[in-house]
C-alpha cells in the first residue's frame, strides 16, 4: 500500500482512538499517529508544505500522548512492557519531528531550526533496525547548525559542529557505503565544506568536490535522480566559487554544465524553489561572460522571480528580487529596479516582523547577502527615487532601512510605545507595559552569548501576544511607523544644525542635507557623488594585497613599530580619501547654508570611519572638517528625535558615576586611569570608584541614578571577533572590570532614561559588530540608547591611555562652558588636544600639583621629559579622532 492509499485508514484509526483512556488503546493511537505522520512525509517528493504541516501535527499529537502516560514503579509486567513501548516511542517520535521541521518551509526559519535542534537532542535510538531514523535525525541536526550559522548563529563554531555530526552519521553507516543514506551524509559534508570556505577545508583535510563526487556516484548507481540534481547544484556552486578565484573559463564551463544538468532532472512545477535557485546561480555566473552576460542574468532572474510565489518561497523571492533590482540599477533602468526593490523591501519587513528572537530578527534584517539586507534594499530603492527626482521619498525610504531593530526596540520601550493621549485604557496600558517589559528582559538575555531555546519560545509567545494586542486595539500603536515618515519629522530641532544622510549603492551615491525647519528635501541640498559606491567604501575598509585596508592595518598595528606606522599612515590616508570623496564638497554646501553643527547617519561601512576627521591632504597646518563644524552621529533620524526628547527631560539628581580600572590580572595596566578619574570626578563634583571599588554590582546599582556615567577601563575585543563573541554560555563582558565586567545584558536590563550622558573611555566602544548587518548599529552605543541614555561618547578604535585622560578632563571642563552641549564640548576638547604643545598640556597637571595634588607629578614629568616643550605630541588623528558622540 502506497503512502497516499495508507492515509485514509490511518486517519480513521486516529479518529477512532481520539480520547481513548485505555493505556493499550493509547499505545495504538500513538502508533497510528506516528504512521500517519510518516505517510504524509512519504506521500510526495518534494514534500508539499501542507503535508509537512500535517505530519508535524500528527507527530506532535503522538508525542502528547506519550507525555500523558505516567511511568509506574512496581507495575504489572504488561504495564511495564507498555512503559517500555512509550519510552521507546518518545525518542523515535522526537526524531521524526526533527526531520519534519528540517523539511518545513512555512513559519519562522529560526523557529524551525530551533525545533530541529530541540527534538534531535539526546536521542537514544540504538536498535539496529532504527539506523536510518537515527542517521536522518543526525543529518537534520547537522543541517540546523550549519544553516543557523549565517546571520543568527555562532559562525565557525556551528560549522564545526555540523561537520562532526555529518561525519558521525557517515560512520554509523559503515558497511553501507554506496547507499543513498551514506551519499546523503557525503553530500552534507561537501555542502558544509563549501559553506565553510578554504580555511575550514584545510583544517578538515577534505575537499568539498571529492565528497560531492562520491555522493554523485552513489546516487547515479542507485537511480536517485532527485538527489543527483542537488549534487549537480552544489558542484555548480563549488566550481562557480572556484571560477571567481581563478578566472578560468574551463571552471566556469564546469559550473554552468552542472547547473544545466540539474535542470534536466528537475521539473519546475515539482520543485519551484529549487528550479529558481538554479536560475539565480546561473545568473551570477552569467555576469562573468565576455559579452551579453547581464542580459542573460536579468532573463534568468525574471524567470526565478515569476516562479517564486507563495509565503513558503518568500526568502528565495527576496534574494532573487534584490539581485535583479541591483542589476537593473546597474543598467540605469530606474523604474524597473524600483518595482523590484519595493517588492523585496516589503518581504524583508514582513520577515523581520515575523521573527521572534533577537537572533531571528538579526537574520531576517540581514538576508542571505548584503544587497538583500533590509538596509541594502532600502538604499537600492532610495537610489531609484533619487535618480527619478523623488527626493522626499528617497530620504524617507533610506531612513526606513536604518537601524530598524534599534528603532523597533526604542518605539516599544520608550513609554511602552505610547505618546500623548491615545485613548488607551489603564488596563490596556498595563497589558502593553507588561508585554514590552517581559520582551525586553528576554531580549536582553539573548543579545550576547548562547541562549536557552525555552527563552526563544517564550519570546515568540510574547511577541505574538503583542501583535495580537495591536491588532485587537488599534489605538495601541507606537508613533512614527516607518512608512509614515516625513521629511519634517526628520529635520533637526535646533537652528543651525543639519542632518547629513549618505546614500550608497553599487552604482553611485549621494548625500542628503536636511536643515532645521525643512519640510521637504531641497534639490540643491542633495549632493551627487557618482564615485561614492559600496565598493569604494569597502576598498577603504578592506584594502588590497599591495595596500592594507582599514581593518587589516588596525588589527596588525601592535605587531611592531612598522605596523604601528602603517596604521597611522592608513588613518591619514582614509581621512584624505574621505575629504576628496565627499567631505570637501559637503563642507562647501554647509558653509553656504550657514550650518554650524551636523548630525551624520553613517551607512554601509562609514560607521567605522572618522568622517569628522576628514581633511585635505595639501594643508600645511592641522585642519579637518571638525574645525568648521561640530559633528555628532546617530543610527537613525528616529533615534535622534528620541535622544533630543530625552535630553530635554530632567536628569537624574544623584551624583555622577565616575569609575574605572587601572590594574588587571591578565590584561595590561592602564596607569593613567587614576588621574583621569580624579580630574573628571573633581570637575563633576563626585567621588571616583577605582579598581576594586568599581565592581559590577556597584556600577549597576548607581548607574540609573546618575546624570552622567563615565567609565574608564579596557574594552572587550568583541566587535572584530565576529560570531565568536556569541559562543559564550554566559553573556561575555564588553567593558572589563577587575572581577568580571559589564555585559550587553547587564546594560539592557538598566533603566537609564534619566542618564544625560554616558562616556565610555575605553577601546573600540563605538564600533559596530563586524559580523552582523552594519546598518543595524549592533554594539555598545545601540545598547546604551536602548537602555535610555540620551547621548554616548565612545571610541572608533583603541585609544592611548595618556591622551585619553587629557581629552576627557578637557571635555568635562568644556561642558559647563557650552550650555551642556556634549557634542560641542567634545569637539573643542579634540581640537585642543590636537593643537596643544607639551608645555601647555603639562600646565594642566602643574596647576593641580600647585593645589597639593601630588599624584599628578609623574604625569607632568613624563610629558615634559618626552620631547621639546613646543612639540605637539597628540596632533595625529590616532590620538584625538577616535572619540565620537552619538545622540543629543
Amino acid at each position: 500500500m502506497g503512502p497516499t492509499a495508507a492515509l485514509s485508514p490511518l486517519c480513521k484509526a486516529a479518529q477512532l482512538l481520539d480520547g481513548a483512556r485505555d493505556v493499550g488503546a493509547q499505545a495504538v493511537a500513538i502508533e497510528a499517529l506516528t504512521s500517519l505522520g510518516d505517510a504524509y512525509l512519504a506521500r510526495s517528493r518534494p514534500v508539499s508544505a501542507d503535508d509537512v504541516e500535517l505530519a508535524i501535527a500528527s507527530y506532535t499529537e503522538a508525542l502528547r500522548l506519550v507525555y500523558k502516560r505516567p511511568l509506574n514503579d512496581g507495575a504489572k509486567p504488561a504495564d511495564v512492557r507498555l512503559d517500555f513501548l512509550f519510552v521507546r516511542n518518545h525518542d523515535r517520535i522526537r526524531a521524526r519531528l526533527a526531520i519534519a521541521y528540517d523539511r518545513r518551509v512555512l513559519g519562522s526559519h529560526e523557529e524551525n531550526l530551533s525545533q530541529v535542534l530541540e527534538h534531535s537532542d539526546s536521542l537514544e535510538i540504538d536498535d539496529e533496525g532504527d539506523t536510518e531514523l537515527r542517521v536522518a535525525a543526525r543529518l537534520a541536526r547537522g543541517r540546523a547548525y550549519r544553516d543557523r550559522s549565517v546571520g543568527s548563529g555562532l559562525g565557525p563554531m556551528d560549522i564545526g559542529i555540523a561537520l562532526s555530526l555529518f561525519r558521525e552519521a557517515s560512520r554509523w553507516l559503515e558497511g553501507r557505503e554506496g547507499s543513498d543514506l551514506w551519499a546523503d551524509a557525503q553530500t552534507e559534508i561537501g555542502a558544509t565544506l563549501l559553506r565553510a570556505g578554504g580555511a575550514q577545508q584545510a583544517v578538515a583535510g577534505e575537499n568539498a568536490a571529492d565528497c560531492l563526487h562520491r555522493a554523485m556516484t552513489a546516487y547515479t548507481r542507485n537511480g536517485s535522480l532527485r538527489k543527483t540534481t542537488r549534487v549537480h547544484v552544489l558542484l555548480g556552486d563549488y566550481y562557480g566559487e572556484h571560477c571567481a578565484d581563478t578566472d578560468g573559463e574551463d571552471v566556469l564551463d564546469k559550473a554552468i554544465d552542472h547547473y544545466l544538468q540539474a535542470l534536466t532532472f528537475m521539473r519546475m512545477d515539482e520543485d519551484r524553489a529549487g528550479w529558481a535557485r538554479i536560475q539565480v546561480s546561473v545568473a551570477r555566473l552569467a555576469l562573468g561572460f565576455p559579452t551579453g552576460g547581464i542580459d542573460v542574468a536579468i532573463e534568468r532572474l525574471e524567470a526565478a522571480v515569476d516562479t517564486l510565489t507563495g509565503p513558503e518561497r518568500a526568502a528565495d523571492r527576496r534574494e532573487a528580487l534584490a539581485f535583479l533590482g541591483h542589476l537593473l540599477l546597474r543598467e540605469r533602468r530606474w523604474d524597473e529596479a524600483l518595482e523590484r526593490f519595493e517588492d523585496a523591501l516589503a518581504l524583508a519587513r514582513s520577515s523581520v516582523g515575523q521573527a521572534r528572537s533577537v537572533a531571528g530578527r538579526r537574520a531576517a534584517a540581514a538576508g542571505f547577502r548584503p544587497e538583500g539586507s533590509l538596509a541594502g534594499l532600502a538604499s537600492g530603492l532610495a537610489y531609484c527615487y533619487f535618480q527619478l527626482g523623488r527626493l522626499d521619498e528617497a530620504l524617507t525610504t533610506l531612513e526606513s532601512g536604518k537601524a530598524q531593530l534599534l528603532t523597533d526596540a526604542l518605539r516599544w520601550t520608550e513609554g511602552a510605545g505610547l505618546s500623548g493621549d491615545t485613548g488607551v485604557t489603564a488596563g490596556e496600558r498595563a497589558e502593553l507595559t507588561r508585554l514590552t517589559s517581559q520582551i525586553r528582559e528576554l531580549e536582553a538575555a539573548q543579545y550576547g552569548g548562547i541562549h536557552d531555546s525555552q527563552d526563544t519560545r517564550r519570546l515568540g509567545v510574547l511577541r505574538g501576544q503583542l501583535a495580537s494586542l495591536v491588532e485587537r486595539i488599534p489605538r495601541v500603536q507606537p508613533a512614527r511607523e516607518p512608512e509614515h515618515l516625513t521629511v519634517a519629522a526628520m529635520s533637526p530641532a535646533e537652528p543651525g544644525t543639519a542632518l547629513v544622510v549618505p546614500l550608497l549603492s553599487p552604482t553611485g551615491g549621494a548625500v542628503f542635507i536636511v536643515a532645521h525647519g525643512d519640510e521637504h528635501v531641497a534639490p540643491e541640498n542633495v549632493l551627487a557623488f557618482p564615485s561614492l559606491t559600496n565598493a569604494a567604501v569597502l576598498q577603504w575598509l578592506a584594502g588590497e594585497e599591495a595596500a592594507p585596508g582599514w581593518f587589516s592595518a588596525y588589527t596588525e598595528r601592535n605587531d611592531g613599530l612598522r605596523e604601528w606606522e602603517l596604521w597611522q599612515d592608513r588613518v591619514l590616508d582614509v581621512c584624505g580619501e574621505l575629504w576628496e570623496a565627499v567631505a570637501g564638497k559637503l563642507r562647501d554646501r554647509l558653509r553656504e547654508l550657514g550650518t554650524s553643527s551636523i548630525v551624520v547617519i553613517p551607512t554601509a561601512g562609514l560607521q567605522f570611519l572618522p568622517i569628522h576627521a576628514a581633511a585635505p591632504r595639501d594643508t600645511a597646518a592641522p585642519w579637518c572638517l571638525l574645525d568648521d563644524l561640530t559633528v555628532s552621529y546617530i543610527p537613525s533620524a528616529y533615534a535622534l528625535a528620541l535622544a533630543a526628547r530625552r535630553r530635554d527631560r530632567p536628569a537624574a539628581r544623584g551624583p555622577a558615576l565616575v569609575a574605572g580600572v587601572s590594574r588587571y590580572d591578565s590584561l595590561p595596566p592602564l596607569p593613567n586611569v587614576p588621574e583621569e578619574l580624579d580630574m573628571v570626578a573633581a570637575t563633576l563634583g563626585s567621588s571616583p570608584l577605582l579598581d576594586g571599588r568599581a565592581t559590577r554590582t556597584e556600577l549597576l546599582r548607581r548607574m540609573p541614578a546618575a546624570p552622567i556615567v563615565h567609565l574608564a577601563c579596557h574594552g572587550a575585543d568583541w566587535a572584530l571577533t565576529g560570531a565568536r563573541f556569541r559562543m559564550a554560555w554566559t553573556p561575555p563582558p564588553v567593558l572589563r572590570l577587575q572581577e568580571s565586567g559589564l555585559s550587553f545584558e547587564d546594560i539592557l536590563r538598566q533603566d537609564l532614561r534619566s542618564v544625560r550622558l554616558v562616556s565610555l573611555s575605553a577601546c573600540d566602544t563605538g564600533m559596530v559588530d563586524l559580523s552582523l548587518s552594519w546598518d543595524e548599529a549592533e554594539g555598545l552605543i545601540n545598547v546604551f540608547l536602548q537602555a535610555g541614555a540620551a547621548a554616548v561618547v565612545s571610541s572608533l578604535w583603541a585609544v592611548e591611555d595618556r591622551s585619553t585622560a587629557l581629552l576627557m578632563q578637557r571635555f568635562y571642563d568644556n561642558l559647563t562652558g557650552h550650555d551642556a552641549d556634549p557634542a560641542a564640548a567634545l569637539r573643542d576638547a579634540q581640537l585642543w588636544l590636537r593643537d596643544s604643545t607639551r608645555a601647555s598640556l603639562a600646565a594642566v597637571y602643574e596647576a593641580r600639583i600647585e593645589q597639593g595634588q601630588t599624584q599628578f607629578l609623574p604625569a607632568y614629568t613624563n610629558l615634559m621629559l618626552g620631547g621639546p616643550p613646543d612639540e605637539r605630541p597628540f596632533s595625529h588623528p590616532c590620538y584625538w579622532a577616535p572619540f565620537i558622540l552619538t545622540g543629543a
